[in-house]
């Protein structure tokens, strides 16, 4: 017979009060030869911590980091995964439990049984069990998805190969940030959901209010045409905004034979050394693609304290494409992004932030067009001003897989997020079905504005 998968039980703390209690779930595991617990200090040793797991002998285990890094023990787990000896990797928090026993099947076994039993079913591959979340009054995982808030550090199990491990973030959803990034290194569908419920969260009531601030990243695309100074006025409009922005700011300039020097539109943008600069050909099929994949793929994080806004200057075509009356109705539509997807009150652009997986105005409830070989979108923020949370977005396969068209970025958040996860500042769901938002009379405008007033 086969000796049974080993485990390597890996708890960061900070010497919490709850610590006696996680290890006693820990203690309270039928452990086999080879198994190991490796208890984390993040900070320099701390006697009243490591004596009593070295009391305890083997399996117990204890690490200090050396100093206190902070960031939800994700330093403290990185040291813990190079000193580890089992066959898997298992990880819990210090303030959280496992199951010590439950009834499986008829089975009245602890969450480490189950642990071997599936990786004795699935020899290799990496597991996500479940976690019970009483103060929650939930259970996760929900639907079989890598998403911000459907899996945890405490219900991942992965084999100990070193080739094969992400690493954990630096930031808040850093458990995200390692699972996204080992599942990465694997094959697609090597992830095998158990319905198991390993672990508990022993919290009560409700989840309290964050108030870590958001970190504000920009990305934004111009077109500057020689013909046509529209772009200015854009840009204007968005440095009375600048201040929200308090993360990376990366702005895309596309030129062609219709264009000014891209350091004219440079000189436009207020003076900041943190801003970078994307300059590309202009590709009319591509469009905003252009310059908005390269961008997305430079910010990209798992942090669940971090949202990126993108938009564009509006209205910047060459004069002699403008058709009468046009260019007034662009400015309204124009106007009205700005106020209501920037200019809305710090504390709730950050509500919203932390709570939907993007958010914007002018939500348009109905499909957009279909493009070859890419899935419908159900719904869209017209003209494309839009925030997306890292965390909720990244974590999402098809979020740097964009369509072929000019069109492609409007259409792309319908594609990958439901529509309940897409949060509207203001204009959702313009009344006529039929209208096309360039062509909203002044009257238009002005109902929109008065029911976001």
């Amino acid at each position: 017979m086969n000796n049974p998968p080993t485990l390597s039980i890996i708890v960061p703390t900070i010497g919490r009060e709850t610590l006696p209690r996680t290890l006693e779930t820990i203690a309270a595991q039928e452990l086999v030869d080879g198994d190991e617990v490796l208890v984390v200090e993040d900070g320099p040793d701390n006697p009243a911590i490591r004596e009593p797991i070295e009391a305890a002998g083997w399996p117990w285990r204890y690490l200090s980091t050396g100093k206190r890094f902070g960031g939800w023990g994700h330093v403290a787990r990185n040291v813990a995964m190079t000193q580890a000896r089992g066959d898997y990797l298992v990880f819990m928090d210090d303030d959280d439990v496992y199951r010590t026993h439950g009834c499986y099947g008829g089975e009245n076994v602890g969450a480490f049984a189950r642990i071997r039993a599936a990786a004795t079913r699935h020899p290799g591959r990496p597991l996500m069990f479940r976690m019970e979340r009483p103060g929650w009054n939930s259970t996760i995982w929900r639907p079989k998805a890598v998403r911000y808030g459907n899996v945890s550090t405490q219900m991942f199990v992965v084999p100990n190969r070193p080739e094969l491990l992400g690493s954990w973030g630096p930031y808040h959803a850093g458990d995200l940030a390692f699972i996204a990034s080992t599942l990465e290194k694997w094959p697609p569908g090597s992830l095998v959901w158990e319905p198991d419920i390993i672990a508990i969260q022993p919290k009560s009531g409700t989840p309290s209010p964050d108030h870590r601030p958001m970190m504000r990243n920009l990305i934004y695309h111009v077109y500057p045409v020689a013909s046509n100074e529209e772009w200015r006025p854009n840009v204007e409009r968005l440095a009375q905004s600048w201040h929200l922005f308090n993360g990376r700011k990366i702005v895309g300039i596309v030129t062609d034979g219709e264009t000014i020097g891209p350091y004219r539109v440079i000189e436009a943008f207020p003076p900041d050394p943190q801003t970078e600069f994307l300059i590309q050909d202009n590709d009319p099929d591509r469009g905003e693609t252009v310059t908005f994949l390269p961008a997305v793929k430079m910010l990209r994080n798992w942090n669940g304290d971090e949202a990126t806004f993108y938009g564009h200057a509006k209205g910047t075509s060459p004069r002699r494409h403008a058709k009468p009356g046009e260019i007034d109705r662009i400015r309204r539509w124009r106007d009205f992004m700005y106020r209501h997807t920037l200019e809305v009150a710090p504390a709730k652009l950050d509500w919203a932030l932390r709570r939907f997986a993007c958010a914007g105005s002018l939500k348009i409830h109905r499909s957009y067009r279909q493009e070859p070989g890419r899935p419908p979108s159900y719904w869209h923020f017209s003209g494309t001003f839009f925030w997306f949370h890292h965390a909720r977005f990244f974590a999402l396969p098809e979020a740097l897989e964009l369509g072929p068209s000019r069109y492609a970025v409007e259409r792309h958040l319908g594609e990958i997020i439901p529509e309940g996860e897409a949060y509207c500042f203001a204009g959702d769901h313009i009344e006529r079905k039929d209208t096309w938002v360039y062509n909203l009379t002044a009257a238009d405008w002005d109902r929109l504005e008065a029911e976001a007033a």
